[in-house]
């Protein structure tokens, strides 16, 4: 047995492998299970009461004083510790516990409620106790943590404390932090960290961190103050920043991280950040930024991280990456194609279709680009030799290349339904153009894996009868090669090849939509038949088809689905995203099908139609969004008939809502509105951002007395309130505001030709309207209509636009009157505000379908997006997996 196979993460894959193979006898599992939920899930005297599952926050919160007097058995520990892990809540009940304050807390919203907890812990703690290991993700609590320190004090700048309860000490450079110590920095002093993975901690003064190291990863808990992390490749595992209302998690990149009083800031200068926080999660790119309150409006990220001394290190580098992308997306991609031999030799049963246009000479000028661009800039070129990948990129870039000299115009890859654990390992095909590919690959296959992972056959009578999870084969047939780890997928392949388009998969549609993409032209091509792969989603459209409505709709309200069937979620068909290059532009586009005329929530975008309230919109703004819907009453109503079927008691709450409030939702609030709606950032972002608001109304008198009856019985239920309405007539038209004493912020709004027109000042209010009658609007510019792509279509029925440079430019000429700037931080927000290119993402609504489509980056992300949280450089893992042809687990 090799070196490789006798790896500890695969002796354990090998085991929980086999232990999945093994038959266990019901009665034992069952048994076993009784016991182990109950100590698991049991009291604790004076604790929980016995029989108390640990579900809710509650319940945790309860286990707590036992926690921390280290009288909670051992499994409850286990169960406290992983809630705590991802619930900020319950983590700070446990600090003001810890620290003997009295913290009154609202119970969490949004956790998920699962059906039958108790018999899935049970399984799972059966499973455990039997075969006498863990689930690998639970490593954490049944391993020990690594040992030595967490992090060496890299540098100091005025004092830095090491703190607990009972003292503090300024401690020095190239001292060793422990698990869970925590380090003060003091005013006007910074430091920076380095963790023990590579990754750079820079401190702001009177921040505040400790350090935590388990088997998923490295842990920075942020008490207070301001950190940017430099994270560096995590080679297993992920780098973590946790505040009191959020969590942070990446691979590799550099961002920055604010704990205030009022919430927390999370900034992406370089990479991916993936941010928790509530019940949201959201992915930000370079120059996104998120917070944890409302109060708390976005600053320039060059603001934000403004105490750095690494300032013009990362504004140099937001301005390169900038110009990197900008020159990465104006490379001419593979031309389209109108046909595919391959499409005819996948294998029947099909659910997922990869089409790959051969990618050699788009790689050669992108290697180019990228090499005098570093040699061009210093700072890229000092960036890109602190990475550790360098040589490993250029050989996968090589290796890539190689390929692609001996192979046809596309590669394609198939995965079908099927196999042991639900879907075959996949299928990789493509033709062969260059003789001399056979010796080219054994090359490969030699230097990737040492010749004993791939074999390679002519003939499919050689391939074995089962697959073997720990090789791949490569068939060599006809001009035609094709790679699996499962040899039946292979030989089915072979026999397309004799036989193209004799097999199943050529009479289902999802093969006549895959053919449709080929017929327009096609150049990046990924195919899902959503119908095959949410099971259930074929189970309703049979029902629907053998079944009476009324039958099937007194079944619908009785199942576990019922809400998102009535919304008409699992009605979706196939869904196709295309990327392709055509008169000089980069066009994307994603469409999802359905298997009937759309109806629910996927019924609620309408057609394509004029939209007037875009209107009311600048070419200045820097952030917009539009969309059309059928009929806003009806919508809402299905809506609430949804939640209904799930929830009996919504009804109620709505009616007494309603009662209070002196108003029906549907029929006066919802009733008097049209189907458009625009909202926009256009206006200055300081001090207030300048915000517009559009709608279309078809009955203004009973619009304005629900809104004048909400105000009135706000005033009444809460004495605080105090929200004046007020009106002026100004040039025959009357305006409104409607403002608190408490606050700044109001709203400024009016009539103008059937659309209620709100903004955040009256002066945006009275632009908008002058803007509309000199046609300076947004769908009239010339940068608007360059972003656009080919199509048949005249109207939208949703838009989605965003312009960074508007508001890097004004930004950064304030700043630049000031004088405040030196002369290369100047220059790298002049080089950021060049390179910020505007996206715009525009949708159509048809009957049986939604389109989604954009220009330039691939819907608005970058490079960093598509080639995953690591940045490009995630890209030679990833290859080399693929070449590995790793079976699927």
């Amino acid at each position: 047995m090799s070196t490789e196979r006798n790896h500890p993460d695969q002796i354990l894959d090998q085991t929980i492998t086999e232990i999945r193979a093994e038959e266990l006898d019901a009665a034992a599992v069952e048994q076993a299970a009784t016991r182990v939920w109950a100590k698991v899930s049991g009291g604790v005297s004076g604790v929980n009461t016995a029989g108390t599952t640990l579900r809710t926050c509650a319940d945790f919160r309860s286990l707590m004083a036992a926690y921390l007097a280290k009288q909670a058995p051992d499994a409850q520990v286990w169960l406290l510790e992983d809630h705590v892990n991802g619930c900020p809540a319950c983590r700070n009940a446990l600090e003001a516990m810890r620290s003997g304050k009295v913290v009154e807390l609202a119970p969490r919203t949004g956790h998920r409620k699962f059906a039958s907890l108790q018999a899935k812990w049970a399984i799972a703690a059966a499973l455990v106790i039997g075969v006498g290991i863990g689930a690998w993700q639970g490593r954490d609590h049944l391993l020990p943590a690594p040992g030595g320190p967490r992090g060496v004090v890299q540098s100091v700048s005025g004092v830095l404390y090491r703190v607990s309860d009972t003292s503090s000490a300024p401690i020095q450079i190239g001292a060793e932090l422990g698990e869970s110590e925590e380090i003060l920095t003091a005013r006007g002093s910074g430091a920076t960290v380095r963790l023990v993975d590579g990754s750079l901690v820079e401190m702001r003064e009177r921040s505040e961190l400790s350090l935590s190291r388990k088997h998923s990863g490295t842990t920075i808990r942020l008490e207070r103050g301001s950190v940017i992390v430099q994270a560096a490749k995590q080679r297993s595992g992920r780098l973590y920043v946790t505040t009191n209302d959020c969590l942070v998690s990446v691979k590799g990149t550099v961002f920055a991280v604010d704990r205030g009083t009022k919430g927390s800031r999370v900034s992406v200068i370089q990479g991916e950040v993936q941010v928790d926080r509530a019940s949201r999660t959201e992915l930000l790119h370079p120059g996104q930024q998120v917070s944890t309150d409302a109060t708390m409006s976005p600053v320039p990220i060059k603001d934000e991280i403004a105490w750095s001394q690494n300032l013009d290190q990362y504004l140099a580098l937001l301005g390169e990456f900038a110009v990197l992308q900008k020159q990465l997306e104006q490379v001419p991609g593979p031309g389209v194609r109108y046909s595919s031999k391959l499409l005819d030799l996948v294998p029947e049963g099909a659910v997922l279709y990869v089409a790959i246009p051969n990618i050699g000479g788009m790689l050669g000028d992108a290697q180019r680009i990228f090499e005098e661009r570093l040699n061009q800039s210093t700072v890229l070129r000092d960036w890109w030799n602190q990475r550790q990948s360098q040589e490993k990129l250029q050989q996968v870039l090589d290796t890539v290349r190689g390929f692609s000299d001996y192979l046809g115009n596309e590669v394609v890859m198939t995965v079908a339904e099927g196999g042991p654990n639900g879907l075959h390992p996949p299928v990789a095909m493509a033709e062969v153009t260059r003789s001399g590919f056979r010796q080219y690959l054994q090359q490969q296959i030699a230097r990737i894996s040492g010749g004993a992972e791939l074999t390679v056959v002519d003939d499919p009578a050689n391939l074995p009868a089962t697959g073997d999870q720990h090789r791949a084969f490569v068939l060599l047939m006809n001009n035609l090669v094709a790679a699996s780890p499962d040899s039946a997928n292979l030989r089915a392949v072979a026999a397309l090849i004799q036989q193209p388009g004799s097999g199943g998969f050529s009479k289902t549609s999802f093969y006549q939509r895959i053919a449709d993409s080929y017929r327009t032209g096609a150049g990046w091509l990924i195919c899902a038949d959503m119908e095959q792969i949410l099971p259930y989603s074929v189970e309703q459209n049979q029902r629907r088809k053998s079944e009476p409505l009324a039958a099937r709709t007194e079944k619908s309200v009785h199942t576990d689905n019922s809400m998102f069937s009535q919304l008409g979620i699992f009605d979706v068909q196939h869904l196709v995203v295309e990327r392709k290059d055509t008169g000089g532009k980069t066009e994307n586009r994603a469409m999802v099908t359905f298997a009937q005329p759309r109806r629910g929530v996927a019924a609620w975008l309408a057609a394509p139609a004029p939209m007037g309230a875009l209107d009311f919109i600048s070419p200045d703004a820097s952030f917009v969004t539009a969309f059309v819907v059928k009929q806003p009453r009806a919508a809402l109503q299905e809506l609430f008939g949804a939640i209904q079927a799930v929830d009996p008691n919504f009804a109620n709450g709505q009616a007494n809502f309603e009662a209070q409030a002196g108003i029906s939702v549907l029929d006066d609030l919802a009733g008097p509105l049209g189907g458009e709606v625009a909202f926009a950032v256009d206006g200055p972002i300081l001090p207030v951002p300048g915000w517009k608001f559009a709608i279309e109304v078809y009955d203004r008198a009973r619009l304005e007395h629900t809104v004048e009856t909400l105000v009135a019985r706000a005033n009444s239920a809460h004495q605080g309130a105090n929200l004046n309405l007020t009106q002026a007539q100004v040039g025959g038209r009357t305006y409104y505001s409607l403002q608190s004493p408490q606050s700044v912020i109001g709203v400024h709004y009016t009539f103008v030709d059937g659309y209620l027109v709100a903004a955040a000042s009256p002066a945006l209010l009275g632009q908008a309207i002058s803007q509309r009658s000199t046609g300076y609007t947004l769908t009239r510019s010339t940068g608007f209509k360059a972003l656009l792509g080919r199509d048949g279509y005249s109207n939208f029925s949703a838009i989605l636009y965003q312009n960074f440079a508007a508001v890097v430019g004004p930004l950064a000429g304030k700043l630049s009157a000031t004088g405040a700037l030196t002369p290369d931080q100047q220059k790298a927000i002049d080089t950021l505000k060049a390179n910020a290119a505007p996206t715009l993402i525009y949708a159509y609504g048809q009957p049986d379908r939604i389109e989604v489509a954009s220009t330039g980056s691939f819907f608005g992300m970058n490079l960093d997006a598509l080639a995953g949280s690591g940045g490009p450089f995630q890209i030679p893992s990833v290859l080399e997996k693929t070449l590995r042809m790793r079976p699927m687990q």
